[in-house]
């Protein structure tokens, strides 16, 4: 059977007398009207594929169902972040209305296709507008009508003339609130009512689709809407509840906040995060996290708003600001596996700062907390956390040479005794730490070097036998080996009587 054109269904209502079928014979031709005015047909089908792909990833969608919903949540590089994103760009972006499609057209009886020159030829969405307000004014108990006032509201917007499609929309919501198109037209109107500026009926209208649950294709997208509609009133607590409500909602659905999904996924939690972070930012720091989640309750992923607050706080350099983030975090939860990590980035912090003798405090309370005899080791197994572990290992090596080197050039008195306490426990750590790494011997011959530099000769002469018996085979044996027979000598210039005889005794021992 050939396809039947758009020429065709004209004939079709021009010389078939009125009846039950005129008012669907109208509606579906002022769609494809629509359609063609709102599509490049040769790529129809592709468009449609990719737009439902991406959209099956963040919410339901049935056949023939319309894709504004698909096209909002499509993946688009050109709705991603980029690097050093300004916080207007940032607002502009993620709150950013995408073109949608006109609606998928249903199958007529005998229509298998359309002819695509006369469906690209017919390209005015007013051809459509005027069918359709025809149809209801010719027909207004057809039972389709919400559809209409649909597809109208969307020709209006093709057309240009958001204020007809709004007012369309408002008609729709208020004579047919159980329409299948009700949660889109309410969604649609919060789009408007944003764009506009008008926050309060924005927020009013996404939470009618709130309402739906993840029954609806646009429950995400007006958790998001809404949220940032009640911070654009400066309602930023208020709109950190739906922020919270949306990871959570991710999170049911299995979404692994950090690394899961689709990018166009990965994109909305690393925005819903960036927003809460400006709420939080405008509330207080990082106290505000804590007061907040001690108020809502608290979850497992309440790291995430830690650590995004403090990048955000780290992009305009308040550094203080940013490790404050980390600290209070890991201060409230002392044995959480991210702890060690949010540490780490405190350092960091204080490195990019050029405050060394804050990175200093950090390293000493690092080593503290996570060396491998620290309480924090009782609830986690160390060998599942081998990045911790190599830090742990670096920071020891780090204190250890940094006292060990202030002990040998200060000219304080008090600061090279002090560092030299300091340096002796730092490299006594590690070699309890670290008993069989390969670079132990090194570290216990430097511990006996700073003893012996400190004329602490009997130490240096335990270390220093240690350091060349103690261990396989390595390049320091012979030398300390050596070394520890120097210092049993100097150790014995120190003593008179019968433990001057005992040392000289251990000496030729050595």
């Amino acid at each position: 059977m050939m396809p039947l054109s758009l020429q065709s269904y004209k004939q079709f209502l021009q010389q078939v007398p009125e009846g039950e079928v005129t008012p669907e014979a109208m509606r579906r031709l002022a769609d494809l009207k629509l359609q063609a005015n709102s599509v490049d047909v040769p790529e129809v089908a592709s468009s449609n594929k990719t737009v439902t792909e991406t959209y099956s990833l963040d919410a339901k969608t049935n056949p023939g169902e319309s894709k504004v919903a698909s096209d909002i949540m499509a993946s688009n590089q050109d709705l991603l972040a980029k690097e050093g994103e300004s916080e207007k760009s940032f607002e502009q972006r993620s709150t950013a209305i995408s073109k949608t499609e006109a609606s998928a057209v249903p199958n007529l009886p005998g229509i298998d296709e359309l002819n695509e020159e006369e469906l690209a030829a017919s390209n005015n969405a007013q051809e459509a507008i005027k069918l359709y307000l025809n149809l209801l004014e010719k027909y207004p108990l057809y039972e389709r009508n919400d559809q209409v006032m649909y597809q109208l509201a969307r020709a209006y917007e093709e057309n240009a003339d958001p204020d007809s499609a709004m007012n369309v929309l408002n008609d729709l919501v208020a004579k047919y609130p159980t329409s299948v198109h009700y949660d889109e037209a309410q969604f649609r109107r919060g789009e408007i009512f944003f764009v506009r500026n008008k926050y309060f009926d924005a927020e009013k209208a996404y939470a009618e689709v709130i309402k739906f649950g993840d029954n609806s294709a646009f429950y995400d997208q007006s958790l998001f809407k809404k949220g940032w509609s009640l911070f654009k009133q400066s309602l930023f607590e208020e709109a950190l509840d739906e922020f919270l409500t949306l990871i959570k909602v991710k999170t049911q659905q299995g979404y692994h906040l950090e690394n899961g999904g689709s990018k166009t996924e990965y994109q909305r939690v690393k925005d819903t995060l960036r927003v809460s972070s400006l709420s939080f930012s405008y509330i207080g720091d990082s106290d505000a996290i804590r007061d907040y989640f001690d108020r809502v309750g608290h979850f497992d992923y309440e790291y995430l708003y830690y650590d995004d607050l403090a990048q955000h706080f780290l992009e305009k350099r308040r550094y203080s600001d940013a490790s404050k983030s980390y600290v209070t975090f890991y201060e409230l939860y002392p044995f959480h596996e991210r702890s060690p990590v949010f540490h780490e980035k405190v350092i960091e912090v204080y490195k990019r700062g050029n405050f060394p003798k804050l990175v200093i405090e950090s390293k000493r309370d690092y080593a503290a907390r996570y060396r491998l005899d620290s309480e924090y080791w009782t609830y986690h197994d160390v060998n599942n956390y081998p990045e911790t572990l190599s830090f742990v290992k670096t920071n020891l090596v780090d204190l250890a040479k940094h006292y060990h080197a202030l002990s040998q050039k200060s000219k304080r008195k008090n600061i090279r005794e002090e560092s030299y306490r300091e340096a002796i426990t730092w490299y006594r750590a590690y070699i309890a730490s670290f008993p069989d790494d390969k670079d132990t011997p090194n570290m216990n011959f430097l511990l006996a070097e700073i003893f012996f530099d400190n004329k602490a000769f009997g130490d240096a002469a335990t270390e220093y036998e240690k350091t060349a018996y103690a261990y396989p085979v390595h390049e320091k044996a012979a030398e300390s080996a050596y070394a520890a027979v120097l210092a049993h000598q100097e150790f014995e210039k120190t003593l008179v009587g019968r433990a001057q005889e005992d040392a000289h005794i251990q000496m030729i021992r050595s």
